[in-house]
């Protein structure tokens, strides 16, 4: 019983770890994504992870390795190798943000809601959790 409340309290802490991001718009005009690729202009950062609207409609989502002179070069989750997406084709560029202080609440409340069931099925057997 105890392995099993032990591991449904990781599969909640998981999936409330990946729910403990948002995306923030780092660009969403022509002028923008163009000032914003800009080598020397340093908004973006190897290992930030973005997601580009581009030109034909299509998101992608891409874990940016460089920046070019005219292109962004990454890799996406369904692909190992990497993908140069022109800054050209690029009409958005949002980036993934991991929020600390969310997840350290959530964690929190999570560790207190598993807590409560042990208690009270700890008082309905008697003190026995096997």
């Amino acid at each position: 019983m105890k392995e099993s409340l032990r591991r449904a309290f990781l599969a909640l802490l998981a999936i409330s770890l990946a729910a403990c991001s948002s995306l923030s718009v780092v660009a969403d005009t022509r002028d923008s994504v163009a000032a914003a690729t800009d080598v020397g202009a340093k908004r973006l950062a190897p290992g930030d992870n973005l997601r580009l609207r581009l030109t034909s409609g299509e998101r992608v989502d891409l874990r940016l390795a460089s920046v070019e002179r005219d292109a962004l070069v990454g890799t996406t989750p369904d692909q190992g190798a990497p993908v140069r997406v022109p800054t050209g084709q690029i009409v958005a560029i949002e980036r993934m943000e991991f929020s600390t202080s969310r997840t350290v609440l959530l964690a929190a409340g999570l560790f207190v809601l598993v807590y409560l069931v042990v208690q009270s099925i700890d008082v309905g057997m008697g003190g026995r959790i096997d």
